[in-house]
């Protein structure tokens, strides 16, 4: 699956996950998602040039992205933005797939999360959700397997 390179984002990428891709695995995570994304619509940004088109200030895009970037301080926190650029300097790339919410959305963390991508956040029409898999703890075999010790 090729992705096209983005030369810069919009302010706010509604209905789209957004997923943090180490260096070496950009092309595996594309191959998995395969299946279920049209390979066109699949952006990337990567290195020190997707740093500069994620334009944390909002600087590149004039008054309007300064103002669009301080409403989002406001609502969001400005970490999860200065962790992206943070990643794109360390040669990382930042994903951004097109998904509406429900089962496509989960269906897509499962598969970002299994190919090792993390920072999987999905930008709904309105807010920002961290869509990151959990696991469970379980420690009900646990206690089967040492009763003698609770006593």
């Amino acid at each position: 699956m090729n992705a096209s390179p983005t030369p810069g984002l919009g302010a706010f990428p509604r209905c789209h996950v957004l997923a943090l891709v180490a260096a070496d695995g950009l092309q595996r995570t594309l191959t998995a998602l395969a299946p279920h994304v049209d390979r066109s619509t699949a952006r990337v940004l990567t290195g020190q040039r997707g740093a500069r088109a994620l334009d944390v200030s909002g600087a590149q895009r004039g008054l309007r992205g300064r103002l669009a970037r301080a409403v989002q301080d406001l609502a969001y926190e400005r970490s999860g933005l200065a962790t992206h650029e943070a990643h794109l300097r360390r040669q990382g790339h930042l994903l951004l797939v097109p998904a509406r919410g429900g089962q496509s959305t989960e269906l897509l963390a499962r598969v970002l999360a299994g190919q090792g991508a993390h920072g999987l956040v999905w930008f709904a029409r309105f807010s920002v959700v961290d869509i990151t898999p959990r696991r469970r703890a379980v420690t009900t075999p646990a206690l089967l397997l040492a009763p003698r010790a609770l006593h």
